[in-house]
């Protein structure tokens, strides 16, 4: 994520870092589902409090809500409350998960209608935080790509480019519809609704529908790949993966009204990739 001039990130993680990350001027090692870790927050004497950390793998989550409960929703609790009590802005990220998926566009305002367990605890956690930081900004970030740090889970983009690089086929589903994200827009979101001091939920996609096998085709075409490696799937051929939805995407009403931000869309974002990759 990178961050406005003049300001310095610390980035908290369960692992050392392999390598430096962009835009972190100081990392530390630590655990968010331990309570210890609101001390050594503390101590940082942070102006703001961004909160990214979760298990995020949705079919490691499905069937186990009781296993990832302390990690994905106690500890959101925990450091909004301590966000509250201090009175540091706070940031807490949430999903495109908690909502099921339908043809027409999801509002920021919209009901949860999740239809698997990592969802199911993204609504607990939005709640949660919600109750004891009435005034926290809750970010609903959809299918979001970029280079991935080092030693992090890659995203689906930079995963793709990878495998076709190394001349291996991959198959994508052609079935799943969505509007990916561009991560740098993503933390242009998270920037300005810290600086404009906003609260409750947003929303934030690419806003451009497409499924996720022509992104993959678009990926390809971008970075100069070779397409007929990408084969084409359906969601059926993967009975062993948790629920996903058909079809999602936003109005992306607060973040064009109330940010007065424009996104990029994917061959916009994929080619801004390219040439981060370049430089």
């Amino acid at each position: 994520m990178s961050s406005p001039m003049g300001v310095d990130v610390v980035g908290i993680s369960r692992s050392p870092l392999k390598l430096p990350i962009r835009g972190v001027s100081e990392h530390i090692v630590g655990d968010i589902s331990e309570a210890s870790i609101i001390e050594r927050i503390r101590d940082l004497r942070i102006d703001a409090l961004i909160h990214a950390a979760a298990e995020g793998r949705v079919d490691v989550v499905e069937g186990r809500l009781d296993e990832f409960r302390s990690q994905n929703v106690f500890a959101s609790e925990r450091l909004a409350t301590f966000a509250k009590s201090t009175s540091i802005p706070f940031v807490h990220i949430s999903s495109n998960a908690v909502f099921g998926g339908r043809e027409t566009a999801y509002d920021d305002w919209d009901a949860h209608d999740p239809i698997n367990d990592y969802g199911r605890l993204k609504v607990e956690a939005e709640r949660a935080v919600s109750a004891v930081n009435p005034s926290a900004l809750i970010l609903r970030p959809i299918l979001m790509y970029g280079w991935a740090p080092p030693g992090a889970r890659p995203n689906p983009v930079s995963a793709w480019i990878q495998s076709l690089r190394n001349g291996e086929p991959i198959r994508v589903v052609s079935d799943v519809y969505s509007e990916p994200l561009y991560a740098a827009d993503c933390a242009r979101v998270i920037w300005k609704g810290l600086e404009q001091e906003l609260s409750g939920p947003i929303n934030v996609s690419g806003g451009e529908r497409l499924s996720l096998y022509s992104l993959a085709q678009e990926v390809a075409r971008v970075f100069q790949l070779d397409p007929d490696m990408i084969v084409p799937a359906q969601s059926s051929d993967f009975p062993s993966l948790a629920p996903r939805p058909s079809s999602t995407s936003f109005t992306l009403g607060r973040v064009r009204n109330e940010l007065g931000l424009d996104v990029m869309n994917p061959p916009e974002g994929l080619h801004d990739l390219l040439s981060q990759e370049s430089a």
